[in-house]
């Protein structure tokens, strides 16, 4: 991190939180009585893959819980859900698209959504919290809270090395949105080629 002082500005989670640039909320609990009395998928921490949530989510709940919960913990295209509690999967990152939709996430899971674009875009938030810097940091500082191990509030410790230059950061910035771009269109054609089988 002090190396990268000299072309980054580090900045915490907590203080991109305090000036507005992102907006951090964890999810709910709904209880294992709402699973499988509906459509809309309720991520857990199980479902996340690489950057991107897994095709089909384990629970899905029913248009009566979304309604309920979605005032505080839906999400949006775009949002990045990180995992808070897990052991090995603390500080696992996903991003979420258009095919996800609907969806609600559990009290494992921190939701980010960047509100001021103009300073920072998903894209490359996504590609710092996946920066070795960045992950060891999520390591050093989860702890165990009863059987688990979670994060907590240290999250908004976690130093975020964001280039000064703005042509790098959006240089960054594009190369990830592409590469979610060409990830969500063979995620895409893949689960229409499982459909055709399926109905053949």
């Amino acid at each position: 991190l002090q190396r990268m002082t000299h072309g980054c500005e580090l900045v915490t989670i907590g203080e991109l939180v305090s000036t507005g640039v992102i907006d951090l909320q964890t999810g709910d609990e709904v209880g294992k009585l709402a699973y499988g009395g509906g459509d809309v998928g309720f991520v857990r921490t199980s479902d996340f893959g690489n950057w991107e949530l897994k095709h089909d989510p384990k629970q899905r709940v029913s248009d009566e819980i979304y309604d309920e919960y979605s005032g505080k913990q839906s999400a949006e295209v775009d949002d990045i859900l990180l995992v808070r509690d897990g052991t090995y999967l603390v500080g696992s990152t996903t991003i979420v698209q258009a095919d996800d939709l609907p969806l609600l996430f559990s009290g494992g899971i921190y939701r980010l959504r960047i509100k001021k674009r103009d300073i920072l875009s998903p894209a490359l938030l996504l590609a710092l919290l996946n920066m070795r810097v960045v992950k060891r940091q999520m390591r050093n500082k989860q702890f165990t809270r009863d059987v688990i191990d979670t994060l907590g509030h240290r999250l908004l410790e976690i130093m975020l090395p964001i280039p000064s230059d703005a042509r790098g950061r959006e240089a960054i910035s594009s190369a990830m949105e592409n590469l979610l771009t060409v990830r969500a269109t063979l995620r895409r054609r893949a689960t229409l080629l499982a459909t055709d089988t399926e109905a053949a």
